[in-house]
């Protein structure tokens, strides 16, 4: 039985932190996708999205990070993503060529503080 997503998001007049627990299955999309969505309706110039404790990530959760990213771009936004290494996520992530496109960290406290991506 896969876990249940979990979504909660902090958000300060500048930065968001979105934390992102469980399983990110198809079944479980739609909840990551309305938060997401709900932040860059925002318009936010930091997102951080804190991967660290998901176990799973499918391929439509990736293509909702992909479009996450393109319209925090288009609105001159900045996301960095934390995942913890080695994990399933941080490997689906780099197959998906995403480690390339997003600024990617091994933990929230690196990428709160914005140094030398992974």
């Amino acid at each position: 039985m896969e876990n249940e997503l979990d979504v909660q998001s902090i958000r300060t007049g500048n930065r968001a932190i979105v934390f992102v627990t469980g399983d990110a299955g198809l079944s479980h999309v739609a909840r990551l996708e309305a938060e997401l969505t709900s932040i860059a309706s925002d318009r936010i110039p930091l997102v951080i999205l804190d991967l660290t404790s998901l176990d799973f990530i499918a391929s439509r959760a990736i293509g909702v990070l992909m479009g996450f990213h393109r319209r925090m771009e288009l609105q001159n936004s900045k996301v960095r993503v934390a995942t913890a290494s080695p994990s399933r996520v941080r490997d689906a992530l780099e197959i998906a060529r995403l480690h390339t496109v997003l600024e990617t960290y091994d933990t929230l406290e690196a990428a709160l503080k914005g140094n030398e991506p992974v």
